[in-house]
């Protein structure tokens, strides 16, 4: 038997146990370098994306303006911002359908579209958007001057974007029914 070993049977240990210790630094040391690299260097700019905003028109009637008056079609546009998406027709409706602030209802702005309506399907092709509803706008018992108003609300939402010229409403596949 090794003599060494004899002597001092608990050198081998203390060298292994020097030796992972030396190796847990390295790896530790390198993992920080790696990150302080990777945070000064890294040009990576997905979160940058995902962070951006764009600005929206959502259209609301006002009150005061359209008391006494028989176009309910006037709508005058408020600027919302969202999340840049590639659904942003679909992101401005939903905008609208979350109505005025308390701020703008202030200010006379209003909409006869609830929170609670749905839409069952928005499909946008060679420019003419057209926008299914779910049947729950029957419930309001509105007159022809609400549709009115819905109808130039959701239009010129839609319109404000270059890819959409015409807008075609439907409720339960009829488009006379708003």
């Amino acid at each position: 038997m090794n003599q060494n070993l004899i002597d001092n049977p608990d050198k081998p240990e203390k060298s292994k146990e020097t030796i992972i210790h030396l190796i847990i630094m390295v790896l530790f040391i390198g993992a920080i370098g790696y990150l302080g690299y990777s945070l000064i260097w890294n040009n990576d700019t997905t979160t940058d994306k995902q962070q951006e905003t764009i600005d929206i028109k959502v259209y609301f009637s006002n009150l005061d303006t359209q008391r006494g008056r028989e176009d309910c079609s006037t709508v005058f546009p408020v600027t919302r911002t969202i999340q840049k998406t590639d659904v942003l027709a679909e992101a401005a409706l939903e905008k609208l359908f979350e109505g005025a602030s308390i701020k703008e209802e202030e200010q006379g702005l209003h909409t006869d579209i609830s929170p609670e309506f749905t839409i069952k399907n928005l499909t946008i092709n060679d420019g003419i958007a057209t926008v299914e509803l779910h049947d729950d706008l029957k419930l309001l018992g509105h007159s022809t001057c609400v549709a009115t108003t819905i109808k130039a609300q959701i239009t010129k939402t839609l319109e404000q974007f270059s890819d959409i010229y015409k807008v075609i409403i439907t409720v339960n596949d009829k488009t006379n029914d708003l």
